[in-house]
């Protein structure tokens, strides 16, 4: 709402018969009205940077077990290096740990970078860089944590517990030709999008699985296709 008041000239002598009263002025002036709650909510700022933790949300993937993850390759589009940079300094990260908080994300620390998003703890990274068993600042080959071992670095119990739930949405594993056995833990979220049952038989069922075209290692004229289809069998 706003109220224009132009001055009135035509009394000139206003201020000979009122002068204690305030004189009128030869300019527009403009009022905002606001809500109390404006009031109530503290000094007014600038808008902050868009909500990280709703940016990661919609990059999740559903699997075909109605669980959730981001495949590491839109983390690679989301957080390049002036997201990093620009992120730390909402968070008050001092100057002279920024560049090498910035290399370590990039290095190898993209999924421990949107882990802390998630829980919005990135004032924590430099805790991270603190901690003597990740020397060489390979943060992610670490993941993932557990409760004690986010202790000893975090110190708070509920941000660990927090921690702790958080980063299994983005540790999906990458299929390659190459690898042996791996035994994953039961939190494990499989980058599968769909699974068919195709036979059975020797104490195992064999399912037809599409694997997230970004999840999967494997050269193939296949591989090319989005998703890529695997036989996987359960024991």
């Amino acid at each position: 709402m706003v109220r224009n008041e132009q001055a009135n000239k035509s009394l000139g002598s206003s201020s000979t018969l009122f002068p204690n009263k305030p004189q009128p002025r030869d300019w527009q002036e403009s009022y905002i009205i606001l809500p109390l709650s404006c009031l109530d909510a503290g000094p007014i700022r600038a808008p902050k940077m868009a909500d990280i933790c709703a940016e990661l949300d919609a990059l999740e993937i559903e699997n075909f077990e109605h669980k959730f993850f981001i495949p590491l390759t839109k983390l690679e589009q989301l957080f390049t290096r002036e997201r990093i940079v620009a992120l730390l300094q909402e968070h008050d990260i001092e100057f002279y740990v920024l560049t090498e908080a910035t290399n370590a994300v990039l290095k190898n620390g993209l999924r421990l970078f949107a882990t802390l998003a998630s829980i919005r703890g990135i004032n924590s990274i430099t805790r991270f860089l603190e901690a003597d068993y990740f020397f060489g600042s390979h943060f992610d080959s670490k993941l993932p944590l557990s409760e004690s071992a986010l202790l000893t670095i975090v110190g708070d119990a509920e941000r660990c517990l927090q921690f702790s739930r958080k980063q299994w949405r983005f540790l999906a594993p990458i299929l390659r030709e190459d690898q042996s056995h791996r035994v994953l833990d039961d939190r494990t979220i499989m980058p599968f999008l769909s699974s068919t049952p195709i036979g059975k038989g020797g104490f195992s069922n064999v399912f037809k699985v599409r694997v997230d075209a970004s999840h999967h290692r494997i050269p193939s004229t296949q591989a090319e296709v989005s998703p890529f289809l695997v036989a996987l069998k359960a024991l």
